[in-house]
């Protein structure tokens, strides 16, 4: 090892065309070596590793000489680098303060300028610094150049012992040489959950190892041992402080201690083998359980916000109409992407709870025709979800004359009503405004929720198309699939963590939908939203009388006596931001349009009594 070492460092002093003779010197030299051992071997030993020392010997060597010349245009530095790094590939390391570690620091202190330099100026322009106004008020304040005269300096000065041309340089700051502790230095800062402070412990006591071989294949002593291996070398030792004390920092002195450096030799051998073997699967048994914890972390926070959602209702919808007043909420609907990622979740999901419906129609059809066009301002349609009921269908002859009964009232009630008395803000020409019944708040509900789940994707830096492509074709069913697809793709980034609600928020869906299809008054709603904005006379821009007063005839007719809400939701495209505002509010049951023929009875009453 010595003579490697030595070879490795007469390569980095020498010139580059004396170092082919000394890598064929250094040949030579590993032929006598093998001469000399071979006298220590008996004959079986010495028929065994003939060939193969022979064998590796020349690999060596080629490796060494493609080493050199690969290196040759590097310089010396990049030379004694790459040699250092074969040294430890090839099994020789160099001790920690060899002599071609010493030399390649000599070299980059030389390398470094330590003192003051010369160099020629650049520019005979004195540099000025830059304005300073006291206040900073703007950067190009600042940044403007101070008032003054530039000062240039002559090429020639008139008086001779001034040199303009060439400027004296400082030396620069450097912090203190830490070369003590460079072996030992940490590798990596030390993280979450304990995992990465294991591969930490797992690096450091490899590096002990190296170090403590290489001290006593080098010196046959442990005098000089770095401060760094003596705790491997304690527990090596039984953690025997006497025998510690008789071994450590001493020189061999007799043919005991000898014996005992020998078996610490074997033993050191034995344990950095088991340690190698057991290396890999101890640093992947360490990675598993620092995601199982990061797992652990996203699952907790996970169940933590859905168990908020469900204390409280979304939105506070259906406190609006067991109580009233008006609730504002983001509509994400005309979003072409967040609907797009919201439709495909739920056909994924329809195809695996497919046969747990228990008769409802697929929820991806009743979002695209019936709830997804609400929250766009735009017509419903009359879908098999509808008429669930089973009190009639959507061709029997009873739903046909009921058709024809709320066209008839709502043309008679548009007649009456004057659209001039309704008058309109500028804001509301770029909204719809479309009567809702009870059952229909909890599906609406349900499809606003899953639209603020999947607009979250916004957060990922993939992308929104890329991943909504990745999130859709990986096999998912339940929260715990989706949570390791995000530890897979997005472990840095907690805000896509409500996504694991997609599932739960599907199955309340479906539970909303089976309610839905229980109401008979469903398409009562869907055919007076169609007739409403295909009415000449009637607009649904704003809350419009003959619309409210055509659907609760019809409502009171059937025997249902149901307060109306009111879902206003914007049709403005706004490119700067993926949602809309919304509102839904009770309508009121009785308008200033009811009490007209009231004011015409007591206007002629009064004139009766006059």
């Amino acid at each position: 090892m010595h003579e490697i070492h030595g070879v490795c460092l007469a390569l980095v002093k020498a010139a580059p065309e004396a170092r082919p003779a000394i890598l064929a010197s250094f040949a030579s030299s590993i032929d006598v070596i093998w001469t000399v051992a071979k006298r220590q071997l008996t004959e079986e030993e010495r028929a065994q590793s003939a060939t193969r020392f022979k064998v590796y010997a020349e690999a060596f060597v080629a490796v060494l000489q493609r080493c050199v010349r690969d290196a040759a245009d590097g310089g010396t530095v990049a030379l004694c680098r790459s040699l250092q790094r074969l040294l430890e590939e090839q099994g020789f390391p160099e001790a920690e303060f060899g002599p071609l570690a010493s030399y390649f620091a000599e070299l980059l202190l030389e390398e470094d300028v330590q003192g003051y330099s010369y160099s020629e100026r650049a520019s005979l322009v004195m540099p000025m610094p830059a304005r300073y106004d006291g206040d900073k008020r703007s950067e190009e304040e600042h940044s403007r150049k101070r008032a003054g005269f530039e000062v240039v300096l002559p090429l020639f000065h008139p008086h001779p012992e001034v040199n303009t041309v060439i400027q004296l340089s400082e030396p620069k700051k450097r912090k203190p040489a830490l070369d003590e502790y460079r072996i030992f230095s940490l590798p990596k800062k030390a993280a979450g959950f304990a995992a990465d402070d294991f591969v930490v412990d797992d690096e450091l006591l490899h590096r002990a190892y190296v170090v403590l071989a290489t001290h006593l294949d080098a010196y046959g002593s442990l005098k000089g041992l770095s401060p760094y291996a003596r705790l491997l070398l304690w527990n090596l030792l039984d953690r025997n402080d006497t025998l510690f004390s008789a071994l450590y920092d001493q020189h061999v002195t007799s043919e005991s201690m000898r014996q005992q450096l020998l078996k610490v030799r074997e033993l050191l051998a034995v344990h950095k083998q088991a340690f190698e073997e057991t290396r890999v699967a101890a640093r992947q048994t360490a990675s598993l359980v620092g995601w199982y914890a990061t797992s652990a972390q996203w699952r907790d926070q996970a169940l933590s916000r859905l168990d908020e959602l469900e204390e409280s209702d979304w939105y506070l919808l259906a406190d609006v109409y067991r109580s009233g007043g008006k609730a504002i909420f983001p509509n994400y609907a005309r979003s072409n992407a967040v609907a797009h990622l919201a439709l495909g979740a739920v056909r994924k999901l329809d195809k695996i709870h497919g046969r747990e419906l228990d008769g409802a129609p697929p929820m991806h059809k009743v979002v695209l025709q019936l709830l997804l066009p609400l929250l766009m301002g735009e017509v419903p349609e009359l879908g098999e979800c509808c008429f669930g009921h089973g009190a009639f269908g959507a061709n029997s002859p009873h739903w046909q004359r009921r058709r024809r009964k709320l066209k008839t009232v709502m043309d008679e009630v548009a007649r009456k009503t004057t659209l001039s008395a309704t008058k309109t803000s500028a804001s509301s020409q770029a909204s719809v405004c479309t009567y809702l019944c009870a059952s229909l708040i909890f599906p609406l509900q349900c499809l606003g929720e899953l639209l603020e789940l999947c607009s979250l994707v916004t957060f990922s830096p993939m992308g929104f198309d890329a991943f909504t492509r990745s999130f859709l074709a990986t096999n998912w069913e339940e929260e715990g699939a989706i949570l390791a697809y995000l530890l897979r793709r997005e472990p840095a980034n907690p805000s896509l963590v409500p996504l694991v609600g997609i599932p739960r928020v599907y199955k309340d869906m479906v539970t909303s939908v089976q309610l839905l299809m229980a109401d008979k008054m469903v398409p009562y709603v869907v055919e007076a939203r169609r007739l409403a904005g295909e009415h000449a006379r009637v607009s649904v821009r704003h809350r419009s009388y003959p619309y409210w007063k055509a659907l609760c005839t019809m409502f009171d007719e059937e025997g249902r006596f149901d307060d109306l809400c009111a879902l206003q939701v914007s049709t403005k495209e706004d490119p700067t931001r993926l949602y809309t505002a919304a509102g839904l509010e009770l309508v009121p049951k009785v308008w200033p349009e009811d009490l007209v023929g009231l004011r015409e009875e007591e206007e002629s009453c009064r004139c009766v009594a006059g």
